[in-house]
């Protein structure tokens, strides 16, 4: 507006110029009236002149105090406002943009009650007389729209102050989200904390550096046997004597005078008679400036602990006795064994040179009896000469027997795997047997399956005794019937080696299973043998246990009453050939 008015009054002192210019040259022929016009003209010229002056050179220094005043009010980050009396805002800088998101143009000629929210209205107009009467507003929090329309929190503060020419309220408004935020959190924080004060396992207390308790939780009060917080406040812990006779004061001390967290266990017995072992860690709180300004107590009840951990001294303590005469007595059954170990290996040695000593005389009492037996023609005397070799093959197989034990119990028998054919093996076993096999009229059977090849390597002469244990047992308790000797593979993963698996059955009387275990023992016998009918020493399959043991095998039995037995035989990782 004010643009336009200055430039219609250019073009007036324009006009009036030009026609007092062209007038001069007319005055000279002209009447009085005309040089009074002329005079009148030059003096609006002057006027306007100065009219001119004031509006270009006064409004202009004006307009650059105003604007540089606007640049100030920009830098400041907090929204600068004026409005008017009767609400409309005058004046806002830009950070109006910036925290409000309004540009200035858009808010500056409206009225404020637009951006405040409805339930904020009424306080903001009584905020705003308080202004206008009282010239002045302290600091107040309240809350403005947002242009997205959220709401903001905010802190105004405003005065009155002439502005062109009329009172308004001039003042700023600041953006305390964050503070708010930070408000919230510490409030959250002093409720979680408090909460966890009153609610934690531990006794917790704190007290100035001068002793006097000022806060003390539940589990505190509980570890103590204090009454009440009231009636603990009322302890000083520097002149209190139950902690200055167990040395609490002193640790408090301690903590001030070092600045440090300090622990302290003992005994403490409370003016209300309870008794603890108590554990507390003394832990002193600084201000900015490093000056102490209160103590932090963190106390446990460890009588509990303390209890176990003397139960625990005293049972250790009974644990090591223990432990003491289980050693001796340890040492006490290695003596034994050693003891025993001795007696075994001289009972083997004992009877392995008596079998040797026995042996000699034995086969020549056979071998003489053989002698005689082919020299005599009585039959009275021919029966007695082979009941003689009878008795004497007897004795000298239990001898044998004997000896193979106590070898094996002295382990002075050593395995000595070597190449054999499988079916001369077996051949050469059914053939040893063959004259028993006819007389009882029991055939043995081979089956050796075809997946087995030809070789095998392992120690042939023990093989072959197992073999001849096994089949002579079968031969002993069958009457009628067969013996099956059955031998196959089993293959693994190298083609070179198999688990070979050997059978061994009959037809005979069988055995009952209580005594699968007990038939393994040396001189153990089945408890429906007949002694006058099968003989024999109960050693055979002791040491064919034993052998197979020692071979790396595994033996197992199968049986039923009346119907016969199969042993069967694992030997595992055996190798195997064609050629």
């Amino acid at each position: 507006m004010k643009k336009k008015l200055i430039f219609i009054i250019i073009l007036i002192f324009i006009a009036l110029e030009i026609f007092s210019v062209f007038g001069f040259k007319y005055l000279h022929n002209q009447e009085l009236k005309y040089h009074i016009a002329i005079g009148i003209i030059l003096i609006l010229n002057a006027l306007i002149a100065y009219v001119l002056y004031w509006f270009l050179i006064k409004n202009t220094h004006k307009t650059e105090i105003d604007i540089n005043y606007k640049r100030i009010l920009d830098t400041i980050t907090d929204v600068v406002f004026i409005i008017s009396t009767n609400g409309k805002i005058l004046f806002v800088n830009s950070q109006a943009n910036t925290i409000l998101g309004y540009k200035p143009k858009d808010i500056e000629g409206k009225n404020f009650i637009k951006f405040i929210p409805k339930n904020e209205i009424i306080k903001y107009l009584r905020r705003l007389k308080e202004v206008f009467l009282k010239r002045q507003i302290p600091l107040f929090e309240n809350f403005i729209l947002h242009a997205d329309g959220h709401q903001i929190p905010i802190e105004i503060s405003a005065k009155i102050m002439e502005y062109q020419g009329k009172y308004a309220a001039i003042g700023t408004i600041r953006d305390i989200t964050n503070r708010k935020k930070a408000e919230q959190a510490l409030i959250e924080s002093e409720k979680n904390f408090r909460l966890l004060f009153e609610n934690a396992p531990f006794g917790i207390y704190t007290a100035t550096p001068q002793g006097k308790i000022l806060e003390i939780n539940n589990e505190a009060l509980r570890i103590i046997g204090s009454p009440s917080a009231e009636a603990s406040k009322k302890i000083n812990i520097l002149t209190f004597p139950p902690l200055i006779e167990n040395g609490y004061a002193s640790a408090f001390r301690e903590s001030i005078r070092k600045g440090k967290k300090v622990n302290f266990e003992r005994l403490y017995v409370s003016m209300w008679g309870k008794k603890a072992v108590i554990s507390s860690q003394i832990i002193p709180l600084k201000d900015e400036f490093g000056k102490i300004v209160k103590i932090y107590t963190v106390m446990q009840d460890i009588s509990a602990r303390k209890l176990a951990e003397k139960r625990l001294k005293e049972q250790n303590e009974e644990y090591s006795k223990l432990v003491s005469e289980y050693q001796n007595q340890n040492k006490k059954l290695i003596e034994a064994k050693l003891k025993a170990d001795e007696s075994n290996r001289l009972k083997s040695e004992f009877l392995t040179n008596m079998s040797h000593e026995i042996r000699t005389p034995m086969n020549a009492i056979i071998g003489f009896s053989e002698v005689l037996q082919m020299q005599l023609n009585d039959e009275k005397y021919l029966f007695y000469v082979d009941k003689i070799m009878s008795s004497g093959n007897n004795l000298l197989g239990l001898i044998n027997d004997i000896l193979d034990l106590s070898k094996m119990e002295a382990k002075q028998i050593e395995i000595k795997p070597e190449k054999i054919n499988v079916r001369k093996m077996f051949d050469e076993v059914a053939l040893i047997f063959s004259g028993i096999s006819k007389q009882k009229q029991i055939p043995i059977i081979l089956n050796i399956n075809k997946n087995l090849k030809k070789y095998i390597y392992t120690d042939a002469f023990r093989l072959k005794q197992i073999l001849m244990n096994l089949v002579s047992n079968a031969l002993k308790f069958t009457e009628n019937g067969e013996v099956l000797i059955f031998a196959r593979a089993k293959h693994t993963e190298n083609k070179e080696i198999i688990d070979l698996i050997i059978e061994v059955s009959d037809t005979g009387i069988g055995i009952p299973e209580e005594e699968f275990q007990t038939i393994f023992q040396s001189f153990s016998r089945i408890a429906q043998e007949d002694d006058r009918l099968y003989g024999g020493t109960g050693l055979g399959l002791a040491i064919t246990r034993q052998l197979v043991e020692l071979m790396k095998g595994s033996i197992s039995v199968k049986s039923k009453i009346g119907q016969g037995s199969t042993f069967t035989i694992l030997f595992k990782d055996i190798k195997t050939s064609d050629d």
